[in-house]
C-alpha cells in the first residue's frame, strides 16, 4: 500500500500546483475551443450511434 498511497500524494501534488492556469486566454480562444469541444462531441455521438445502429 506504500507504493500507492505514494503515487497518489504525487498526483494530488501535481493537480495541486496546476489547478490554476498561468496563461490568460483571448475570449476569441474560449469560444473557438468551445467550438471545437462540441464538434468533437458531436463527432464521438456520430460514430456511437453509428455503431448502435449497426449492431441493430
Amino acid at each position: 500500500m506504500g507504493y500507492l498511497s505514494s503515487a497518489v500524494a504525487k498526483v494530488r501534488e501535481v493537480n495541486h500546483r496546476y489547478a490554476e492556469p498561468k496563461i490568460q486566454l483571448k475570449k476569441g480562444t474560449k469560444v473557438v475551443l468551445m467550438v471545437l469541444r462540441v464538434y468533437l462531441l458531436a463527432l464521438v455521438g456520430l460514430l456511437l450511434f453509428a455503431l448502435v445502429s449497426h449492431v441493430r
